[in-house]
């Protein structure tokens, strides 16, 4: 497959089959490069023209729209798009900075969603783990259990909302509170158990990569690791059948799925790792308990020059080289 990004890459990111190691912004011609590139136009007759007009102004762009042009020209994806796709998502895209360490991406969080490109960077994902502990009455071993995530509330789930809503004949006032975040965020906990938080640093995008096209975001945030530049699309228009030739998205949303672990294989890592931890450290104590020393060391039994503190050393150090200045 032809390479889908025309930049570096030297991180391990989910598209390094599809990135070149070739480092080269392609830049938009100006007028006189475009007028070379370009065939030569049929020049009317003198005759045919109005000589009271003047020639239609040449229209320029400006700088923010001609960045959005060499950022779409860095990904091959857009190569197939016409003047007028182009024009439409500059319209509607936008390039955002972000520092170290601060959030890029959450999903459902918005009023609407943005497929991120990495421009320049690298972010992080991050996944939570809400796990819920409680102690063995019997073994007296403390056991886990996973919780449910926190649903995502999208822009898709709340059209769908509204339009039940509006199905049903129910009006705003008649309908039932929407729940507090802290709500949703932080479900019950049950008798006898308390939750715990986990965070687990699972995937890096660097320059060339895509995220926030559809995939699984349960309790996941994406971070900046460096500054970051982002070319910033949104999903709705992003996924409409004229952008989306070849079903591309989704093919990429699909990938991103694979490799990246899931919930459940998460916490199953983190159970296997727990009781291996235990095995090892019963491994070491049941060790320690059969070849117990018989005869533990005491003081009296460490020689007298071992025991020598360090002080008097520099103290008859001190007291020979006296010794010596005065028989000399």
């Amino acid at each position: 497959m032809h390479a889908m990004f025309r930049g570096p890459v030297n991180a391990i990111e989910p598209f390094d089959s599809f990135c070149r190691s070739a480092y080269q912004v392609t830049r938009w011609p100006n007028e006189a490069a475009a007028g070379k590139l370009l065939p030569e136009r049929v020049q009317e007759p003198e005759a045919f023209r109005n000589p009271g007009s003047e020639p239609a102004p040449v229209s320029t762009l400006t700088p923010e729209r001609q960045d959005l042009l060499n950022a779409l020209a860095r990904f091959a994806y857009f190569d197939r798009w016409s003047e007028e796709q182009r024009r439409a998502c500059c319209n509607l895209a936008h390039i955002r900075q972000f520092r170290t360490g601060q959030q890029v991406f959450v999903e459902g969080q918005a009023t609407v969603n943005y497929a991120h490109f990495v421009l320049s960077g690298e972010c992080g994902l991050l996944q939570c783990l809400r796990l819920l502990r409680r102690n063995d009455r019997r073994t007296g071993t403390v056991r886990y259990r996973l919780a449910k995530g926190r649903p995502i509330d999208d822009e898709i789930t709340r059209f769908h909302r509204r339009r039940a809503a509006q199905g049903d004949g129910r009006s705003n006032a008649a309908a039932p509170p929407a729940p507090d975040s802290d709500d949703l965020r932080f479900p019950a906990v049950p008798s006898g158990t308390t939750d715990e938080f986990h965070f687990i640093d699972i995937a890096s995008y660097s320059c060339g990569s895509v995220f926030g096209i559809g995939e699984q975001m349960l309790d996941r945030v994406v971070f900046a690791r460096s500054r970051v530049h982002c070319l910033l699309i949104p999903r709705y228009w992003l996924l409409e059948k004229p952008q989306n030739r070849g079903n591309i998205w989704n093919r990429i949303r699909i990938f991103l799925e694979q490799r990246q672990p899931s919930r459940e294989r998460l916490f199953r890592r983190f159970v296997t790792g727990l009781v291996w931890h235990r095995y090892r450290s019963q491994l070491v104590d049941d060790f320690v308990a059969m070849h117990e020393p018989r005869h533990v060391p005491r003081l009296i039994d460490v020689p007298l020059v071992c025991r020598i503190e360090e002080c008097d050393v520099a103290v008859y150090g001190t007291a020979r080289k006296h010794q010596r200045r005065v028989t000399s």
